[in-house]
């Protein structure tokens, strides 16, 4: 079958693959597999580690030169390597630069030839990375992150071989921590001008416009995420007004918004997703101020968590993208603020598929079970609430979700008779459910959960959240036989949400 493919039919397959131990297992087939597959496991090889991997090092070695593995001895090494030459030029097919795994595993390299020494930024290091990114030929993205205070990051001038510059071709930039000099922004700005994702963690410059000025700089930039910023925010935020026509996605989280106005994201006329999480501001309405002026935006995605806000401006926000609006997160401060939540989404914004929100009240969870089923192409529903209890209300549930739900991450405290009856009038084809773990979980719920798969035939995975008041905790038990019974038909794995804690 796959010989009558075309090499570009294979190709285009193999992009679609990013499970590592299918990669592996197709290096072993025939040449052309491995000629294939290889370069894609070697873009972004940082990736696939979970920890530091000297034998990484090693390979990238082994596709030195004589003459630059044994200067490697006058760098500090003090050891002669002899590779044998590699089948591939691996370091070519780098596409995604990762600075910390790659120290770290070098470190290691130099221990197994039982060095004691801390490189840090030794003269061997240095060359080595030098060497490394010499070879490298497509360039498109760029981890550049420090974790300890007293490492100096090596000056980014010194990866320019005459005309040519390493990260020329760089389009996504995620930077950032406390320790790093921004003259790394300075010197960025003068070499990039088509970065297209920028995520920068850690930004506390207030007297410092070098990353505004990149902002400035770039010809297309199209999704902006700032994390812990602390000093700047201002000039950072209506930096973002010079990328207007092609910012889709900007992200705010842990961010200071004192004094600052929202002009900058307002000016994106193209913007699709907004998330602000956990921002600080002191006069919410003088952020907001810009929206309510002047604002024409038709988000696809939108989360408020632990911000700040102007009921009017959500509401014109959530009109004025209506039908557009798919993905929607929203915590007790805007579920508080806006009684009237539920019916906006309702009137104005029934193709969600994705909803997160914070229940309040008993009145709040009559009102979601009557507008639940006007929301019918909803795919993922996750609720999130301070009492951790429906009583005999999550029976009714049921009756509402839609047909067209796929996940449910109810952070609820039930029974194992509530949860069978949950179940049982449950129409929805449910392929994931998340249940909380902190609220007397037993064996007699994985049981429940175990039949109604089997008699269903359509639920993939189950998972667990570990969240309670410790008033409300109640201690949970699974035995280890039923939890084996149950992953032999039910893969059992908890979800990846890192905003989850704000909630």
């Amino acid at each position: 079958m796959f010989s009558k493919l075309t090499e570009d039919c294979f190709d285009e397959i193999i992009q679609y693959i990013n499970d590592k131990n299918t990669l592996y297992s197709f290096l072993l087939v025939n040449r052309l597999f491995c000629r294939k597959v290889t370069p894609k496991l070697w873009s972004e090889p940082f990736a696939f580690l979970e920890h530091s991997s000297p034998v990484l090092i090693r390979t990238y070695i082994s596709c030195f030169s004589d003459k630059e593995r044994d200067s490697l001895y006058n760098y500090g090494l003090k050891i002669k390597i002899k590779y044998k030459p590699s089948l591939f030029s691996y370091p070519s097919f780098l596409n995604e630069f990762d600075f910390w795994p790659l120290k770290t595993s070098t470190e290691e390299w130099v221990r197994s030839f039982g060095h004691k020494r801390n490189l840090k930024m030794s003269p061997f290091f240095r060359y080595f990375l030098k060497i490394l990114l010499r070879k490298c030929k497509n360039m498109r993205t760029l981890r550049w992150f420090t974790h300890e205070k007293c490492y100096l990051m090596p000056d980014i001038r010194n990866f320019s071989s005459g005309s040519r510059n390493v990260f020329k071709n760089i389009r996504e930039l995620h930077c950032g921590n406390y320790y790093l000099n921004p003259t790394f922004y300075y010197q960025l700005s003068k070499i990039c001008k088509n970065i297209t994702v920028l995520n920068v963690l850690h930004y506390h410059k207030p007297n410092d416009s070098h990353l505004s000025d990149l902002i400035k700089k770039q010809n297309g930039l199209q999704s902006v995420t700032f994390c812990s910023l602390s000093g700047g925010t201002l000039r950072l935020v209506d930096s973002l007004s010079s990328q207007a026509h092609s910012i889709v996605s900007i992200r705010l989280e842990d961010t200071d918004l004192t004094d600052v106005s929202s002009k900058g994201l307002m000016m994106c006329s193209n913007l699709k997703t907004l998330e602000l999480l956990d921002c600080r501001t002191n006069d919410p309405n003088i952020f907001w101020e810009p929206f309510v002026l002047n604002s024409k935006i038709r988000l696809s995605k939108l989360t408020l968590v632990r911000v700040p806000i102007n009921p009017k401006v959500i509401e014109i926000i959530l009109k004025d993208s209506c039908m557009d609006l798919e993905e929607i997160t929203f915590d007790k401060i805007v579920v508080e603020s806006i009684p009237e939540i539920l019916n906006i989404l309702k009137s104005y914004c029934t193709n969600i598929t994705y909803l997160k929100i914070f229940i309040i009240k008993y009145y709040f969870t009559q009102k979601l079970f009557k507008i639940i089923p006007s929301f019918t192409k909803l795919k993922s529903l996750i609720i999130r609430n301070s009492r951790l209890s429906f009583g005999n209300q999550f029976d009714k549930l049921g009756f509402c979700l839609p047909k067209s739900l796929r996940l449910f991450d109810m952070d609820l405290e039930i029974s194992a008779f509530t949860l069978k009856r949950f179940l049982l009038n449950c129409s929805s084809p449910l392929e994931r459910l998340i249940l909380n773990y902190s609220v007397g979980f037993t064996n007699e719920h994985l049981e429940v959960i175990l039949k109604y798969a089997k008699a269903k035939r359509n639920l993939k995975s189950i998972g667990f959240t570990y969240r309670s008041l410790p008033e409300l905790f109640i201690p949970s038990f699974i035995s280890e036989a039923t939890e084996a019974k149950v992953k032999k038909f039910i893969e059992i794995y908890d979800p990846d949400d890192q905003d989850d804690c704000l909630f």
